[in-house]
C-alpha cells in the first residue's frame, strides 16, 4: 500500500508541479509518522524511509536522463522541504536529500550511457545493412574492366575483391554472363566450375574487343543453338516461317493495345473512332499480307510490324 502511494505521488511530479508533489509527500510522511510511529519498530520506519528515498531518486533520475533540466532543478529545490520519516536533525535531512540527488545523478548517467550505446549499436547495424545492400548487385551481365581484381565464389554470389577488400557482390540467380576486359584479372576455380555448371559464359576480350578466350559448360545448349541457327539459314522456308511468326505477333500485340485504349477513349473522344477504324483496317491488311508471304521475293518494301507500330502511335497521339 505504501509503495503504491509513493508511486502515485512521484508520477504526479510533472514539470510545474514539483512543489505540489513534495507537499503531498510531506503530508503522507506526516501521516505515517503519526500512525506508524507509535506502532512499529524504528527499523520498519527506516525501511519506509529507504523506499521514499528510492522512489524520489528514480523520479529525479528520469528527469535528468530525459534532459529535462528545468524540471530536475525544480525538483531538487523542492526536495529541500522534504520531510523524512526517520530524520531527527537538519544534518540527517541534508544527508538524506544529498543521497537522493547522488543516486539520481548516477542512475541518470548510466541510463544516458545505455541509450548512447544502444544508439551506436543501432546506427552501426543500419550502416552495415546499407553497405551490404549497396555491395550486392542484381546484375545480368558482369563486366570487369579494372586490372588486378580477383573474382571468387561465396555462397550464391560472385565476390569481386581488390587486395582482399570486397568491392561488390553479384547474385548468381540473375547473372547471365561474365566478361573480362582488363589484364591481370584472376578467377577462382570454384567460380569457373560453378559458372560452367550453370551455363554462365566467361569471356575474355582484348582492348580492341576481339574474343581471346571463351568458357562455356559442357552441358550448355549454347553451341547446339548456334549450330541450329546456322542450319536454319540454309532453309529459306524455315527462316521465313520464323520471321512471319514474329511479324504477325507484333502486329497482333499492337492491335490488342489499341483495342484496349479504344474501350475508354471511344467514350470521351469522338474523333478517335475514325482513327481507330483506320488502324484496324491497316492492321488487317498487314496481317493478310504477312500470311501471303512465302519467299524473299514477296517481302514488302517496309516491314509490316514497323507499319503497325507507326499506325498505332498515330492513333494514340492523335496525329493520324
Amino acid at each position: 500500500m505504501i509503495q503504491h502511494k509513493l508511486t502515485k505521488l512521484t508520477l504526479e511530479m510533472q514539470s510545474g508541479q514539483m512543489a505540489l508533489g513534495v507537499k503531498q509527500l510531506n503530508e503522507s510522511v506526516a501521516g505515517w509518522q503519526r500512525y506508524y510511529g507509535t506502532l512499529v519498530e524504528p527499523a520498519e520506519m527506516s525501511r519506509l524511509a529507504q523506499e521514499l528515498q528510492r522512489a524520489v531518486s528514480q523520479k529525479l533520475a528520469q528527469l535528468l536522463a530525459g534532459k529535462k533540466a528545468a524540471a530536475a532543478t525544480e525538483l531538487q529545490t523542492a526536495l529541500e522541504r522534504l520531510e523524512i520519516p526517520t530524520a531527527r536533525s537538519s544534518e540527517e535531512r541534508q544527508a538524506f536529500i544529498q543521497t537522493i540527488i547522488a543516486q539520481a545523478q548516477e542512475a541518470a548517467r548510466q541510463q544516458r550511457q545505455q541509450q548512447q550505446t544502444s544508439h551506436k549499436v543501432k546506427k552501426t547495424v543500419r550502416q552495415e545493412k546499407r553497405r551490404r545492400l549497396r555491395r550486392v548487385l542484381p546484375l545480368a551481365h558482369l563486366v570487369i574492366n579494372t586490372p588486378g581484381l580477383f573474382l571468387g565464389k561465396q555462397g550464391n554470389r560472385v565476390v569481386v575483391r581488390q587486395q582482399r577488400q570486397v568491392l561488390y557482390e553479384v547474385l548468381f540467380s540473375g547473372l547471365e554472363s561474365i566478361t573480362l576486359l582488363a589484364q591481370g584479372t584472376s578467377l577462382s576455380s570454384d567460380l569457373i566450375t560453378h559458372c560452367a555448371s550453370q551455363g554462365i559464359p566467361l569471356c575474355w576480350l582484348s582492348a580492341t574487343g576481339e574474343i581471346q578466350a571463351h568458357i562455356l559448360g559442357q552441358g550448355s545448349l549454347g553451341a547446339a543453338v548456334q549450330v541450329r541457327q546456322l542450319e536454319a539459314t540454309q532453309n529459306p522456308g524455315e527462316t521465313m516461317a520464323i520471321a512471319r511468326t514474329l511479324v504477325v505477333g507484333k502486329i497482333k500485340n499492337q492491335t490488342n493495345l489499341i483495342k484496349y485504349f479504344g474501350k475508354y477513349e471511344k467514350r470521351r473522344n469522338g474523333s478517335f473512332l475514325e482513327e481507330y477504324a483506320k488502324f484496324l483496317a491497316v492492321a488487317e491488311s498487314l496481317l493478310s499480307e504477312a500470311a501471303g508471304i512465302s519467299g524473299q521475293g514477296d517481302l514488302p518494301s517496309s516491314g509490316g510490324s514497323c507499319l503497325a507500330l507507326k499506325a498505332g502511335w498515330r492513333v494514340i497521339t492523335g496525329t493520324w
